[in-house]
């Protein structure tokens, strides 16, 4: 169903609506911040809960208990299509943009173009496949703990109030979520693969390893991962282009941090190519040997034999990271990179196991590259604690990565800030830090409900914070390499 909203249907809202947007328009700063959170409490919200329930069959009102999958999707897309009214309501005040004829019409169009846009199929997917096994399969369970997260695991260890997996566990999940779950599988089946496993034998594996219930969020993130691991046709692989040191901060902000390595086709300069290598190289040898044979002998969009050339690594180097004799990679240097099945031959395995092993290869050279591990994270956090409250509380705890990952939770693991740090900069009682932490990150009716504050004075703050921090964070390089 395409959403319309017609004013000339509802002309009360639809002439209140444009003389409200025609006074913050001409109001001035004090006023307009009283008028744009009037223009999204009483028209853009209530209509985007409409589009919503028309575009996705949703209601975001149930109780927390009473909420399942496509509830917390159709939130996260609610916090979007607020977020991006206000910041066109910005533009259009500034004069950057002329407004619509009719707003609540373009209301309508953006909303509707965000339910279509949000509405990830293949993460849906696997939140279904997820939710399905905890509520339906026998032994399986789905609960909430005391703090309102909502996590899974065997139905006796709800009953026995067995506590969440620990952040450890979670973090060896999600940076090898293969691994994690043949490990699992290992425990029942030794030998069987996971190819050949029911999604109720993955769900089991991954409980197994964990030995614990696991927060649902983590469970839909290692079903995506193993879906788009086992699932053919394999897809091939690409590294290129990272940012250059010192770059990475105007980039995270633009993108809120993203958090793989983009993948690009175009060919890069030579110096490009250096700072990519001198980044990627320390990574690479640290890979476990497979890992590294897969991935240096059929690089792709690559040629290792410039290394030498770069300056990066000696052909010595490349040998003793392939762990094989020099006359032997002499012999084939000439023909790379080599074909899979020569790759496959040389290890014993499979061509497709040879790939496998690529895409694994180059998920972890994405997680140790992410930008915050090279400081851009400690920035942002740095920069951001020098808002004005609330605004550090409201962006840190929105605030993800591309595949919607809280970098607030990112502090700790990296070592920039603890727990104890976080709730004081944040000015949040630990209590209360304590029970939000497992949920991370937070939509805006969450943060609003925390600080109690209606929803557009959060959507505000944070739009506010947001854009102070692309000024702060950038020029912050300039002094502060770290």
């Amino acid at each position: 169903m395409t959403a319309q909203f017609h004013p000339e249907q509802h002309p009360s809202q639809g002439i209140q609506a444009e003389v409200l947007l025609q006074r913050y328009l001409s109001a001035d700063d004090r006023q307009s911040e009283i008028l744009v959170e009037q223009l999204i409490h009483e028209y853009v919200d209530p209509l985007a809960m409409i589009i919503i329930r028309r575009e996705l069959g949703v209601n975001m009102r149930r109780p927390l208990k009473q909420q399942g999958i496509r509830e917390e999707n159709a939130l996260d897309i609610h916090g979007q299509i607020l977020l991006s009214i206000y910041q066109q309501l910005n533009r259009w005040r500034k004069g950057e943009r002329l407004p619509p004829d009719k707003f609540l019409n373009y209301v309508a169009v953006v909303a509707s173009h965000a339910c279509k846009k949000g509405y990830s199929r293949s993460l849906l997917d696997s939140r279904f496949k997820v939710y399905t096994l905890l509520t339906r399969e026998k032994g399986l369970a789905l609960w909430h703990e005391e703090g309102g997260l909502r996590i899974g695991g065997y139905t006796q260890w709800r009953e026995a109030g067995l506590e969440e997996a620990s952040a450890a566990i979670r973090d060896a999940l999600l940076r090898d979520p293969e691994g994690f779950a043949l490990a699992g599988l290992h425990r029942r089946s030794p030998g069987k693969k996971l190819r050949d496993c029911t999604f109720r034998e993955w769900m089991r594996a991954l409980l197994d390893q964990a030995g614990a219930p696991l927060d649902f969020s983590t469970l839909v993130t290692a079903f995506s991962a193993l879906a788009s691991a086992l699932e053919p046709p394999i897809r091939e692989i690409s590294i290129t282009e990272v940012e250059k040191e010192g770059e990475e901060a105007r980039d995270m902000l633009q993108t809120e941090l993203k958090a793989d390595i983009d993948i690009e086709k175009e060919t890069v300069d030579a110096a490009s190519q250096r700072d990519l290598w001198r980044q990627l190289w320390p990574q690479i040898v640290q890979l476990p040997l497979n890992q590294r044979v897969a991935l240096l002998l059929n690089f792709p969009g690559a040629d290792i034999r410039l290394l030498p050339e770069m300056g990066i690594a000696s052909f010595a180097e490349i040998t003793a990271a392939l762990e094989r004799f020099q006359e032997a990679l002499a012999r084939q240097w000439k023909f790379l990179p080599l074909d899979d099945t020569v790759i496959a031959h040389e290890l014993g395995l499979t061509e497709a196991q040879v790939k496998n092993l690529r895409q694994s290869a180059s998920r972890t050279l994405s997680w140790r590259m992410r930008p915050f591990s090279r400081g851009s994270l400690n920035r942002l956090w740095r920069a951001a604690i020098q808002l004005d409250p609330p605004r550090p509380a409201v962006y840190m705890l929105y605030v993800r990565d591309q595949k919607g990952a809280s970098l607030l939770k990112l502090l700790p693991r990296e070592g920039y800030a603890n727990r104890d740090t976080i709730s004081r900069e944040l000015q949040l009682p630990p209590l209360m830090s304590e029970r939000v932490w497992d949920q991370l990150p937070l939509r805006f009716h969450q943060i609003a409900d925390l600080l109690q504050k209606p929803i557009p004075v959060v959507v505000r703050l944070y739009d506010e914070a947001r854009t102070q921090l692309r000024a702060s964070v950038t020029n912050m390089k300039l002094t502060d390499e770290t």
